[in-house]
């Protein structure tokens, strides 16, 4: 893993070498790019444009690398955290039950309720009424199976009834996810952070860069502007020296937010880490939790097979 850090990080700092190279080049050679004067300005954007980019991904990789060697960055934490609590996970086919056994399904209840607590009802119970049921509630207080309901509104049945035949959409992970490393705190629970790290991870990185480039390239636009005259000029290297500081604005600063992005996609791994951390540490902490032999397990699965079957029937025949 060091080894390939180290590679990151000579091949960011290669990058930023040919990116002051090419920025030398295109300022103090005017020879090499005599565009027209109606098109000079927007070459030159683009040429900062793409020094912008080019060093910012460079140094995002050199900020990677180096945080994760970094033995105080919160990844490298995370990942000693995380070997010293595998370590105690000694039946991993007894991890896999707990998971989808107990956590899982504390979780998609857990949103079940935040679905129905959004829309004012805090008696959880109701959930578990028939449809026909559920639906005499409409401004009318009734009594089923010894227990008291209150009468809720017709927005209050309706998301009901959506929760009770379509479930939560929350998207389940495999137990292995949690045995290997690669919080953001919010309201959601463990389940619902866990699924689609990667494509968060994206949308995050897509966002940050391109909200630095473009701050970087305000700045660059601004000097660029006072950066055209005439080529016949015999002055031309003010212009020159004027390309310059544009272009090597936009490298410092994009090179400077590129190792932060890259720090922070540390921090995002970190966060995911330290989540499976946690999902460990309530697994071993789980005292009650009785694994059961493969025979069993196959047994339990075919009978909740056969009950999911029935209560769609009855639920078909309900909504009918």
């Amino acid at each position: 893993m060091k080894k390939y850090m180290n590679r990151k990080i000579l091949l960011g700092s290669i990058s930023i070498i040919l990116c002051v190279a090419l920025i030398a080049v295109c300022s103090f050679i005017p020879l090499i790019v005599r565009p027209q004067l109606d098109s000079k300005f927007w070459i030159n954007e683009a040429l900062i444009v793409a020094i912008t980019i080019f060093s910012l991904i460079s140094s995002m990789f050199i900020g990677q690398a180096s945080n994760a060697q970094d033995e105080r960055s919160n990844l490298a934490k995370a990942r000693a955290s995380f070997l010293e609590t595998i370590k105690k996970i000694i039946n991993i086919n007894a991890f896999g039950q707990w998971i989808k056994k107990v956590m899982q399904p504390n979780d998609v209840n857990a949103v079940k309720e935040r679905k129905m607590r959004e829309v004012g009802i805090e008696d959880y119970s109701v959930l578990d009424l028939e449809y026909a049921e559920i639906k005499s509630l409409l401004e009318t207080p009734q009594k089923y199976n010894g227990r008291f309901y209150k009468g809720i509104s017709k927005r209050q049945i309706n998301a009901l009834l959506k929760i009770k035949r379509n479930g939560v959409n929350v998207s389940l992970v495999e137990p292995d996810y949690y045995l290997y490393a690669k919080s953001i705190s919010d309201n959601r629970t463990i389940t619902e952070r866990s699924s689609k790290e990667g494509i968060k991870k994206s949308l995050f990185l897509t966002r940050s860069i391109i909200f630095k480039v473009l701050i970087t390239l305000v700045v660059a636009v601004i000097i660029a502007l006072f950066a055209i005259g005439d080529k016949s000029d015999p002055n031309w290297w003010k212009e020159a020296i004027l390309q310059f500081i544009a272009r090597l604005w936009a490298l410092v600063s994009s090179s400077f937010m590129g190792y932060i992005v890259g720090c922070q996609v540390n921090d995002i791994d970190a966060s995911y880490i330290e989540m499976r951390i946690v999902v460990q540490n309530m697994f071993l902490q789980d005292k009650e939790f009785k694994p059961i032999d493969t025979q069993e397990e196959a047994k339990q699965e075919f009978v909740e097979r056969v009950k999911k079957e029935q209560v769609l029937q009855i639920e078909k025949r309900d909504v009918v």
